[in-house]
């Protein structure tokens, strides 16, 4: 006889899994005090976090700092003033700023400072026409005081040519001139250069009888010792030279 099929193997059965033991429960705080803490501490834990507002009523945002506290004025975090104490620093720099341009100018001006040669060439200028003027006027004032008429001039002949002392001592006499007087002969005849001779005081009555004569006034010269004892102490003296022969 035929035996039956045998049947397959049954499965292993999964072994259970193996849970950890449960940590032993803590035992209740035995004080008052120290039950309180931990109703406090487990009430803190359980409530929720509340995030600080923002100003303006807006939560802030995630990695977004709080605003901290305005930086007080003067101090050193270098906060920006307020522009009425801005406006009155520029105002008070503007006006310190006049005042050392105005003292600068006032001293410039009085003193005389900054002007260099141009002050100086100015200055020499304005005496260069002071004497020039006073010159003229005195060369005016003393033409103007020549009392001819009452003047004795000495005429000599200081060349060869003869009648070269009449015909000088004519001209001044139609200048007008009444005292022409001597009218003589030099001791030195060879004289290249007409020369009038003044005494003291008499330089504008030499500078008259020059110009009456044509001579430049620089051959009108200071009397000379023996022209005034031969002129027998006249105030002019005339010593007519080879100029005044041609």
């Amino acid at each position: 006889a035929t035996s039956p099929p045998a049947s397959p193997p049954a499965a292993p059965k999964p072994a259970p899994s193996a849970e950890p033991p449960a940590p032993p429960a803590e035992p209740p705080p035995s004080t008052p005090a120290a039950r309180t803490a931990a109703a406090g501490a487990a009430g803190a834990a359980a409530r929720p976090r509340v995030r600080r507002a923002a100003p303006g009523g807006q939560p802030p945002s995630r990695g977004q700092k709080p605003p901290g506290r305005p930086p007080r004025d003067g101090g050193d975090d270098g906060g920006d003033r307020p522009p009425e104490a801005r406006r009155r620093a520029i105002l008070f720099g503007a006006a310190g700023l006049a005042v050392v341009v105005i003292a600068f100018l006032l001293v410039t001006q009085v003193f005389g400072c900054g002007g260099g040669d141009s002050g100086t060439t100015t200055q020499e200028a304005n005496t260069v026409v002071t004497q020039a003027g006073d010159k003229a006027k005195k060369d005016s004032a003393g033409a103007g005081a020549v009392n001819r008429d009452a003047t004795r001039v000495a005429v000599f002949n200081g060349t060869t040519t003869s009648g070269l002392a009449r015909t000088a001592a004519d001209k001044l006499i139609a200048a007008g001139y009444k005292q022409v007087d001597p009218v003589t002969t030099a001791p030195d005849q060879a004289v290249p250069a007409t020369q009038v001779y003044f005494d003291t005081g008499a330089r504008a009555v030499g500078l008259d009888v020059a110009k009456a004569l044509g001579v430049d006034a620089a051959a009108v010269v200071a009397m000379d010792p023996n022209i005034r004892a031969l002129g027998q102490n006249a105030p002019v003296a005339v010593v007519l030279g080879a100029d005044q022969a041609q």
